[in-house]
């Protein structure tokens, strides 16, 4: 039984990192989607600050790909904060969109405090769900400009490293440490293996909380997730590659099958990064059994419990053995 669930969760791994390293393919200006047209015409951006950002990466893509779904032509957003800020109103029917960042937390590393940056997550509106906001500005260089500036400024070094590990983000040099065979595969192939990754420790029955896979699995999502979540571009020493993640560069022949995948990671990351266990998520995988599967499961425990109670049978010659002893004590008492 050990064994078919080995094989199992292999597969689940392998499956995904397959299909995940599928949707990373081509430019995305090849065969353009509806959601891809919106963002090469009217790139994603947020209007929430005095000097607002254009969104990349991950955010970029799922932001766009929702707005789309929802019948959106404006890809403006605004946080709840900043539209109260403004004095406008969100829509009664509006819906709340996820997006990612970074945000610096203090842990202890080898006994100092340090500000480590780690993932968390934010909601936004489009600007269709805002009432009384102004028509969005149809020269948006100073956007882009601002973005340029944020990608100078979130610029971390990326070197190659002889461990074992993935990546690992170092915070005494600043630095993110990269495995030598997954640093020459440039930016498809740390998204591939960050998916992967991430999938192996919701399955994998070795990450407990308190694990050295967790600790290692921390020290690598990390990384991962000051890569992805903004976007920005990273240069690698000794090699003239870049490890980007932004919407002109990667991504997908299905936009739906490929989100679908990086929210997961995300999501799973998300619970690594505020010190989670994964028991919550095997505690959620089963009681989410249907119907027919949790009655079956349910026979087959009641059926396993009878057989452990009811007695062995006899065989034939134990039945002859015990009636020859009867019939001799018999015998002996009618004497």
């Amino acid at each position: 039984m050990a064994n078919n669930n080995d094989k199992k969760k292999t597969n689940l791994i392998d499956s995904y990192n397959k299909n995940t390293t599928n949707k990373i393919v081509g430019l995305i200006d090849k065969n353009p989607k509806d959601w891809q047209q919106l963002i090469a015409n009217n790139p994603v951006y947020s209007v929430s600050g005095q000097n607002p950002v254009t969104y990349k990466g991950v955010n970029a893509i799922s932001l766009a790909i929702t707005n789309a779904d929802r019948g959106n032509t404006d890809n403006r957003f605004m946080t709840r904060r900043a539209v109260e800020k403004a004095g406008l109103e969100i829509k009664e029917s509006a819906k709340a969109m996820q997006i990612s960042y970074l945000r610096p937390r203090e842990r202890d590393v080898n006994g100092e405090k340090k500000q480590i940056p780690m993932m968390s997550v934010g909601y936004v509106y489009s600007a269709n769900d805002i009432k009384g906001i102004k028509p969005a500005p149809k020269d948006i260089a100073a956007l882009q400009l601002s973005q340029e500036q944020l990608i100078e400024k979130s610029a971390i070094p990326v070197v190659r490293s002889t461990k074992q590990l993935i990546s690992e983000f170092n915070a005494e040099k600043n630095e993110i440490q990269i495995a030598s065979e997954i640093f020459d595969q440039g930016g498809d192939g740390l998204i591939s293996n960050y998916a992967a990754l991430a999938t192996k420790a919701a399955v994998d029955q070795h990450y407990t909380k308190d694990s050295q896979d967790m600790k290692d699995f921390k020290s690598q999502m990390s990384a991962a997730l000051i890569t992805q979540s903004v976007g920005a571009k990273f240069a690698l020493k000794g090699n003239v590659k870049d490890v980007k993640n932004s919407f002109d560069t990667e991504f997908l022949k299905d936009a739906k099958q490929g989100m679908k995948a990086v929210r997961s990671s995300a999501k799973i990351a998300n619970i690594v990064a505020n010190g989670k266990s994964f028991e919550m998520i095997k505690e959620k995988n089963s009681k989410s059994l249907t119907p027919v599967k949790k009655n079956i499961k349910e026979r087959s425990e009641r059926l396993n419990k009878a057989k452990a109670g009811v007695e062995k049978k006899p065989t034939q010659r134990e039945k002859l053995n015990k009636q020859r002893t009867n019939a001799k004590e018999k015998g002996r008492s009618s004497r």
